[in-house]
């Protein structure tokens, strides 16, 4: 009888078991691919630590660079989550009176979060050099780390904090960063310290974390312009927009109109227009027939094309005169540009783009905050320089170049009104440089209104 009672018992959970089997396999097949474990497992974002081993993998000669970028990671966390404590933790307002070397008060969190940048890329033993907006001089990692060990074959720069100012209100601010690649050869005077003035060009990394509503990397490494947004929860970065591409044409508008006054002819003319929506679509750049105006604030001569069907016959005329000229000397015949402009219409251009987008103005008074604005919606930041102060505020190490790698990268253009920000030289590590980043269209734009109202000297 115990017997018939256990063959009975065995036979039932066996089909019981089938029953869970069969439903179990149903379930599966109505959900399709999402059962697969393998398919959850893509459509998880990548976090930043795989992707850019993916990255790097790609490419043998970034391979080193690995270790650095996890500790621009790591850091951009630890800086996030300060400024998120400023106030409970009391770091708020100035460091007992530090100045730096611009001569600005230097705020608590800025001498933390430059320590944090310090020891985080000296820390990775790929870096040989750095160099901070908030220090006079570059210095050795192995000074740093005081390991002779922490030897590497990178250099970096970085802005530890940008916006400082903006902590106390709770707004936005950010860290700007980028990396260059040891030369075969350096200066004869300091060949160390003189790594990191190289073009901006000679950037192999240059990126931003901005500290906001969500946290924010943001990162080129020459293939591709990527950003990554913490999680609080897990403490990952994870990827949220691959290949970012800046809009041709955008309306944001990002100036500090309270020093336009002082803002050479050509910015305060672009402003202007920009902001009543009518940029002109002349090319500026060449002579029309002009008159002299005189600016009382500035104390300036500057010029005034006119723009009747007259004078674009006589500017016309004078073109190809010019061109024919230029091509003789140099080929000994005239070429088919002059025939071309001869050929040409006269009429104006027909209105572009530019002034088909409603102008907004934003202002968030930290770069990192506006560029990124800008790099989402499309139009252009400035900063330019003043009468009084011609080359500007904006650092061309620590800030300008890594924010003109960013944008060029992303589709957009960086100039500093006359030429491209990547190819200016450096001489000193702390120069600075008039900045206009956004948009193709719009910062072409501002350039040949520079061309034309405030030839280049």
């Amino acid at each position: 009888m115990m017997c018939a009672i256990s063959v009975l018992l065995v036979s039932l959970l066996a089909c019981a078991s089938g029953f869970i089997s069969l439903t179990a396999s149903w379930e599966a097949h109505s959900i399709g691919r999402r059962a697969s474990p393998l398919r959850m497992m893509a459509d998880k974002p990548k976090t930043f630590k795989r992707f850019m081993q993916v990255s790097t993998w790609r490419d043998p000669e970034l391979e080193a660079l690995y270790p650095i970028l996890l500790s621009i990671e790591s850091s951009c966390r630890d800086i996030n989550r300060l400024t998120r404590r400023i106030s409970s933790d009391g770091l708020s307002g100035l460091a007992g009176g530090a100045v730096n070397i611009q001569g600005e008060e230097q705020k608590q969190l800025d001498v933390v979060a430059n320590r944090i940048m310090k020891t985080a890329l000296c820390g990775s033993g790929k870096v040989s050099i750095i160099a901070s907006e908030e220090e006079d001089e570059a210095c050795k990692c192995s000074d740093v780390v005081q390991n002779m060990a922490f030897n590497g074959e990178y250099a970096a720069v970085f802005d530890p904090l940008d916006g400082s100012s903006n902590l106390d209100s709770g707004l936005p601010t950010g860290t700007i960063f980028g990396i260059y690649k040891n030369p075969a050869y350096g200066s004869q005077n300091d060949p160390d310290r003189d790594i990191v003035k190289q073009e901006g060009r000679e950037l192999v990394v240059a990126g931003y974390c901005l500290y906001s509503a969500a946290t924010h990397l943001v990162i080129t490494v020459r293939s591709g312009l990527h950003q990554f947004t913490l999680d609080d929860v897990t403490g990952d970065f994870y990827l949220t927009k691959e290949n970012i591409k800046i809009p041709r044409v955008g309306s944001i508008y990002s100036f500090n109109a309270a020093n336009q006054d002082n803002w050479h002819h050509s910015t305060q003319k672009y402003f202007t227009d920009f902001s009543r929506g009518r940029v002109s679509t002349y090319d500026l750049a060449k002579r029309r027939n002009i008159v002299n105006r005189y600016n009382a604030v500035t104390k300036q001569v500057y010029q005034e094309f006119e723009s009747s069907t007259k004078a674009l016959y006589r500017q016309k005329q004078a073109e190809v005169e010019r061109l024919n000229e230029a091509d003789v000397a140099s080929a000994g015949v005239a070429t088919e540009r002059a025939q071309a402009a001869a050929a040409a219409e006269i009429t104006p251009i027909e209105e572009l783009d530019i002034n088909s987008v409603k102008p907004s103005a934003r202002y968030m008074g930290a770069l990192v905050a506006d560029a990124h604005n800008i790099i989402c919606n499309g139009g252009i930041f400035a900063y330019p320089g003043t009468i009084a102060k011609p080359r500007g505020k904006i650092r061309l190490l620590y800030e300008a170049n890594p924010m003109a790698m960013i944008f060029e990268q992303g589709g957009g253009m960086a100039s500093n009104g006359y030429q491209r920000i990547l190819d200016l030289p450096l001489p000193d590590i702390h120069m600075r440089t008039p900045c206009f980043f956004g948009s193709i269209e719009n910062v072409a734009a501002l350039q040949r209104y520079s061309a034309f109202y405030d030839p280049e000297p």
